[in-house]
């Protein structure tokens, strides 16, 4: 085929010229519908119209990726344990990412690492709102 014919979605027909617009097919007397350069069926017109009619959904927040160290040499490993995984279950499931530890020297480290964000109150967050005087 040449630039000045196409195939019918329909029956797969040429159609000579090439349709510049919506028209019938000649030989299936189906609409095609010219959208871009491309011909369509009514139908998968209709559904490309309504996808770019949409709102386009505004860019996800920017997150990110934080860590709390808890560190002692004088304290137990378990006292150190249940202090992050208090620290930890603050944070919740959703912004937890891990929980390393490692020890030197007789020093106990134990670091949470978390997303913080604009939805936790974090970086890019609005302002917090003096509460309004009730009257």
């Amino acid at each position: 085929m040449d630039a000045n014919t196409a195939a019918c979605p329909y029956c797969t027909k040429v159609i000579e010229p090439r349709p510049r617009r919506k028209r019938k097919c000649p030989h299936c007397r189906e609409p095609v519908v010219v959208r871009q350069g491309a011909l369509l069926t009514a139908a998968d017109a209709q559904a490309l119209d309504q996808k770019q009619a949409e709102p386009q959904q505004e860019p996800e927040a920017p997150r990110f990726a934080r860590f709390r160290i808890f560190r002692s040499a004088l304290t137990t490993w378990e006292s150190l344990f249940v202090e992050a995984a208090e620290f930890a279950t603050e944070m919740g499931p959703e912004r937890l990412i891990t929980v390393s530890h490692s020890s030197d020297n007789g020093e106990g480290v134990i670091t949470v690492w978390y997303w913080d964000g604009p939805e936790w109150g974090g970086l890019g967050a609005p302002p917090e709102q003096p509460p309004k005087d009730e009257r």
